[in-house]
């Protein structure tokens, strides 16, 4: 992991993270007057090595002189820029994939239950996963003759619902590893009405489907114009996803704790776990989902899956996906929602 950071330019951004936090300390340190070398190593905690960089930006505060706010700014501007570009490196090839319509595109008609509770009603239902690339999609063919795909990650089912007898809504968030589906219905989400007209991005924003490449993202300082309406008007999908996939522990993907979210005929609109994993799931968690059949306990017995047939593979490649967004991505996006 400490080679991947390497390669994916982790000690370049805790470098700008610390130079960005030197000039706020300066700023501070200059409001009150305190600018001098004694001040800023007893009063600010400054080590010589900081007080050496601040020098070479400002070379007037080796004669005890204020360097200006246009300076300072500068500064500022070209740290923020090369934070631009080692992000984008960071997060090179990350999508984050918004299905924003689940049950309308794969067509669920039970409501399910929650706590025991019949679903009186649901709102909307979606899902949020977070994909390492593109390239990683999976297409292959069922051993029962289905032709499926494949999107591993991490992510979340998210779902508001009203319960039985209750008059407010209630928001239900499931961390899960992927959804597979069959061929048509992926195809239809790909191929779904194009809500941007902006050529570059028109297939990044359809009806049934938002895809986020974070790294366009967090390199380019247009693209945050085009998918920021998107962010914003998905932003209670994104909040939830962000929740389920906060802690690490869902980065411990091994076959036994992955749960992926099924649209294929054989176990349709359904949480596929394995046989072991079934047996542990909690007594709320036997008592229904809201919008989902339930669990279905088969998923070591499809080894057709790469997290099935390469595990210890795919929970390196979760645990380096973790990492890297949680550098990353989670700041790019909570910008965003305000």
């Amino acid at each position: 992991m400490e080679e991947a950071r390497k390669v994916f330019g982790y000690e370049e951004i805790r470098d700008i993270w610390s130079k960005t936090s030197l000039l706020t300390i300066l700023k501070v340190a200059l409001a009150n007057n305190e600018y001098d070398s004694r001040s800023l190593q007893e009063k600010y905690g400054l080590s010589v090595e900081d007080i050496r960089y601040l020098w070479e930006k400002f070379p007037e505060l080796k004669v005890n002189k204020k360097p200006s706010r246009a300076a300072i700014s500068k500064v500022a501007g070209e740290l923020e820029d090369k934070l631009r570009e080692s992000s984008a490196k960071m997060l090179s090839e990350i999508e984050l994939w918004i299905f924003p319509k689940w049950r309308e595109l794969v067509g669920a008609v039970y409501l399910g239950m929650f706590e025991g509770r019949v679903v009186k009603n649901i709102l909307w239902s979606a899902v949020a996963l977070l994909i390492p690339s593109v390239r990683d999609i999976f297409r292959y063919k069922l051993l029962s003759g289905e032709e499926c795909v494949g999107l591993f990650g991490l992510g979340a089912y998210v779902c508001e619902f009203v319960p039985e007898r209750a008059r407010e809504s209630t928001t239900y968030c499931l961390p899960i590893h992927g959804v597979i589906m069959e061929t048509p219905l992926y195809e239809r989400a790909i191929s779904s009405r194009k809500i941007l007209v902006i050529p570059k991005f028109a297939d990044y924003v359809r009806e049934h489907l938002v895809r986020i490449p974070l790294y366009e993202l967090a390199g380019s300082k247009f693209a945050p114009r085009f998918f920021g309406p998107a962010i914003r008007k998905t932003n209670k999908i994104i909040i939830q996803f962000l929740k389920a996939i906060k802690s690490s522990e869902i980065a411990n993907a091994d076959v036994d704790n992955l749960v992926l979210l099924s649209a294929w005929r054989g176990a349709y609109n359904k949480f596929l776990v394995s046989e072991k994993h079934i047996n542990k799931l909690s007594v709320a968690m036997l008592k229904g989902v809201p919008g989902v059949v339930g669990y279905e306990g088969v998923l070591n017995k499809l080894e057709e899956l790469p997290p099935v047939h390469e595990s210890e593979v795919f929970k390196r490649k979760a645990k380096l996906l973790w990492m890297r967004f949680s550098i990353s991505g989670f700041d790019l996006l909570e910008q965003f929602l305000g």
